[in-house]
């Protein structure tokens, strides 16, 4: 018989009332729930590494930056000074700021940096050699041909191309873009610094010897050799067919790279924009596509930038607006996962209100646990976010044995 109070209540109405008294505490659980992810928070604070990380981070504290550049972005860009106007504003009268972003602090130019190094006597080469591979990337390769190479027009092009693929794999790209001489607009007659970068980087641009055409791949950068390896067989083709004067000449006199080809500049953020790291990118983003920059050609990096990118790919799992409704695998693995439960409740129960009353079971089995991430003081991160799908499927896999066998206790002949 069913176990029953003093005052004749069954054991399943305690059960409801619990529910319903929870269920206001688990919904405004709900309502504090944050995304947050932080790679170095997933490790237990007693983990060897961990400690580690927890005294550089103590003895070096960092602040949070975001590395911005676009596509042809070099050293005498002139829209990384209007960026930096952009973002940190203009000074006004009563040493006042004029515009800028609530979200930045601080914006650090590599001209900035190789100013503050000429100033200590560091000369220009050296200065510019420091800050490659920083602030600084060397970019294309350039290549300048002879003249037969120029005589064979656009199908030099097509040869160089083919050649790089064919013997080492290469997908290349034809790149636009030179870098151009400095601006004197807005820098101060008494600003001698700032004048001594501004002729140095003017001798610096003149001085780079003539090319035809610029070609890149991806991670070109990362194996030397290859990069030494490609020069080698481009130096070596030659004008192919017959009868010809031209036919064995040499089509190509040399390849090189260029310091400063690519430029990047460091933003920190404010405190306001450590806070909430998503809308500062974004007003980032904005501040660099304001300028003049395609928005299909910017590039962004940084720890705030790969916190808020994984945010999203997890709000992605959730909902992810990019792709059709009819995909829902792509749409909402969650609200995928949710459908095929429901459906598997129904055939495996073969009754509406049992199969109603598993996924009530399930659904609040996950709000519950979902309620107490912001209740214990923490946040949903990448580790977290497959909680529900999980507790959907323990929860229903349970619930669906236990009323099967709850449905045959009952019979003499369960077979």
């Amino acid at each position: 018989m069913e176990r029953r109070d003093r005052w004749g209540h069954g054991v399943s109405l305690w059960i409801v009332a619990v529910v319903a008294f929870l269920l206001p505490v688990m919904t405004w659980g709900l309502r504090d729930l944050r995304m947050h992810n932080d790679v170095t928070g997933w490790l237990p604070k007693d983990d060897p590494q961990a400690r580690v990380l927890a005294w550089y981070e103590k003895m070096f504290p960092s602040e949070d930056r975001v590395l911005v550049s676009w596509e042809g972005c070099n050293l005498t860009d002139p829209r990384l000074k209007a960026l930096e106007r952009r973002l940190e504003g203009v000074p006004a009268e009563n040493n006042s700021i004029e515009g800028g972003s609530p979200f930045v602090r601080d914006v650090t130019l590599p001209t900035e940096v190789m100013t503050r190094m000429l100033d200590r006597g560091i000369s220009f080469d050296e200065a510019l050699e420091s800050i490659t591979g920083v602030l600084c990337g060397r970019g294309s390769l350039k290549i300048r041909y002879t003249d037969t190479g120029r005589l064979r027009g656009e199908y030099m092009q097509q040869e160089i191309v083919r050649l790089l693929r064919d013997e080492f794999g290469l997908e290349i790209t034809i790149d636009h873009g030179d870098m151009i001489l400095p601006e004197s607009h807005g820098i101060a007659l008494e600003d001698t610094e700032a004048w001594k970068l501004h002729d140095e980087l003017t001798k610096f641009v003149q001085s780079i010897p003539l090319y035809d055409v610029q070609i890149s791949w991806r991670e070109m950068h990362d194996d030397r050799q290859r990069l030494e390896n490609v020069k080698a067989a481009l130096l070596k083709m030659t004008a192919p067919g017959s009868g010809s004067q031209t036919v064995g000449q040499s089509c190509i006199e040399g390849c090189f790279l260029v310091s400063g080809s690519l430029a990047a500049t460091s933003v920190s953020l404010s405190e306001a924009g450590t806070a909430d790291k998503a809308v500062a990118v974004a007003a980032i983003r904005q501040a660099v596509i304001d300028v003049g920059v395609p928005e299909d050609a910017v590039h962004m990096g940084g720890q705030p930038v790969v916190n808020v990118a994984m945010n999203e790919a997890v709000s992605d799992a959730a909902w992810d607006p990019r792709f059709p409704a009819w995909n829902l695998a792509q749409r909402s693995p969650i609200l995928l996962s949710t459908l095929v439960s429901i459906l598997a409740s129904f055939v495996m129960l073969r009754s509406l209100r049992l199969a109603c009353l598993v996924q009530i079971v399930s659904i609040l089995t996950v709000v519950m646990a979902m309620s107490l991430i912001p209740i214990s003081g923490t946040s949903l991160n990448m580790v977290l976010i497959v909680m529900p799908t999980l507790l959907i499927v323990l929860t229903t896999s349970a619930a669906i044995h236990l009323s099967n066998y709850w449905k045959h206790s009952g019979k003499d002949d369960p077979a």
